[in-house]
């Protein structure tokens, strides 16, 4: 079974379907548990998370019934309860396997780590196979505030994991997918320069010099709209170098080193959440 956060709370049999979790009570109280994976959550935090500062006289009562409820979800559709209680609090205890923001967590961390020692054909299928996991903004439609950390640092890796997957996809002769997936996230990211840098080596790699070339007339101007600032040195040699045609632009280090490559502590595996 695959519980899913990276999107709308759901969860996926081994052999079926998705089930829908429908009450956002439920999916909050599940999601709290996923966030502490394999840690015992009190009652009261779990209480104070799903009805907030004044919840009902029936709330203890409430919350062993949607337990219950998940519990009879997992028991029918899986065979097995994934749910334990101890005196005081509950938890779920799910391997890395089991939890999509995890694989997610772990393929973009190993992907990044492939890219870190030049290795980018190892990086880019462990890559594509951590994104194709996102279905969307983690705890979709939900206001938790046990779970805003989590949020932001799935996030914050899935934009790293865009950036490493265009630079997988540019070192291995794939510029063409790395630039229509760097088009996409620039619509929501449009003042990220190594986005833009990215796309420009894209574009370049895949013949297409003058678009690369209209690629940073577009960023020049919308950073000085947007900002008041010019575009900064690394992007302006990337467009020297792309005027002159460049033989370092086809370079596999480039691809991989440009813009200061996977950040340090995800490429490492080591990352404070």
């Amino acid at each position: 079974m695959l519980f899913r956060v990276l999107g709308r709370i759901d969860l996926v049999p081994t052999n079926g379907n998705p089930l829908v979790i429908s009450s956002k009570k439920k999916q909050a109280l599940l999601a709290t548990l996923l966030v502490d994976n394999g840690n015992w959550v009190r009652t009261d935090e779990l209480i104070d998370t799903i009805w907030g500062e004044r919840p009902p006289k029936s709330a203890a009562g409430s919350l062993k019934t949607y337990v219950w409820q998940l519990r009879t979800i997992t028991s029918q559709a899986e065979g097995r309860e994934v749910i334990e209680t101890c005196r005081g609090g509950y938890r779920i205890n799910l391997g890395r396997e089991e939890v999509d923001m995890l694989l997610f967590e772990d393929g973009v961390l190993a992907g990044a780590g492939a890219l870190n020692r030049g290795e980018p054909s190892a990086a880019l299928a462990g890559l594509e196979s951590a994104c194709r996991l996102w279905r969307g903004l983690p705890f979709a439609d939900l206001e938790i505030w046990h779970a805003e950390a989590q949020s932001t640092w799935l996030t914050e890796l899935w934009l790293v994991a865009q950036q490493a997957l265009a630079r997988a996809r540019i070192a291995t002769g794939a510029a063409a997918p790395a630039v229509a997936g760097l088009r996409q996230i620039l619509a929501d990211h449009p003042l990220i320069e190594s986005l833009h840098g990215l796309l420009m080596l894209g574009l370049y790699r895949s013949g297409r010099q003058a678009e690369a070339l209209a690629a940073f007339t577009r960023i020049r101007a919308l950073l000085d709209a947007e900002l008041g600032l010019s575009p900064c040195a690394e992007l302006r040699e990337l467009h020297r170098d792309i005027l002159r045609q460049a033989p370092r632009l086809d370079s596999t280090e480039l691809s991989l080193s440009a813009f200061g490559g996977v950040p340090k502590a995800v490429a490492t595996g080591y990352a404070v959440r």
